[in-house]
């Protein structure tokens, strides 16, 4: 019996991809503000959390790091940020499969970066994001854009301090 020519080409195209990471174009998010790149709110900040999402990027099984500050690899993926002729490494905090989260180096100055991912060895290809001097996001106590931002509810007359990356 004779396999389909149609799925043998399809193999031949799928089998030497899978082993490379893929950033999904738009991929490259604010983690507090999942906002789009593109629109207001949708850049990254020096020193602050940010997310790619793709496919092969990481570890079939999710990875944390327990440490703080993170190293600059984690479970085999390193994220690479390049502006002309400089480079960081960022610091991924989770990564998995289809999202990594890593902290945007605080070095890296406003302006247009690539962003590229390693997974044991094999590279993708850059994507581009924008980074600005300056921003700021809260995060809920749910992890979701809308919620609260502590447990506890806020009695009236009292002060809370809510503080984040690069406030001034």
């Amino acid at each position: 019996m004779r396999a389909p020519i149609g799925c043998i080409v399809l193999l031949a195209c799928v089998i030497p991809l899978a082993g490379r990471p893929r950033i999904d174009p738009r991929g490259i998010r604010n983690a507090a503000s999942l906002i789009p790149p593109g629109l207001p709110g949708g850049h990254i900040v020096p020193g602050s959390l940010f997310i790619i999402r793709g496919f092969g990027l990481g570890p079939p099984t999710p990875a944390r790091t327990p440490k703080n500050p993170p190293d600059t690899e984690l479970a085999g993926v390193r994220v690479s940020v390049n502006q002309g002729s400089r480079t960081w490494a960022a610091l991924p905090v989770q990564a998995g499969t289809g999202e990594i989260r890593a902290v945007l180096p605080s070095g890296v100055d406003p302006g247009y970066v690539s962003i590229s991912v390693s997974f044991l060895g094999e590279a993708s290809e850059p994507a581009r994001a924008l980074v600005l001097a300056s921003g700021f996001w809260i995060f809920t106590t749910t992890g979701e854009r809308l919620g609260p931002i502590r447990d506890a509810p806020v009695a009236r007359g009292e002060r809370i301090a809510v503080t984040g990356p690069n406030h001034q």
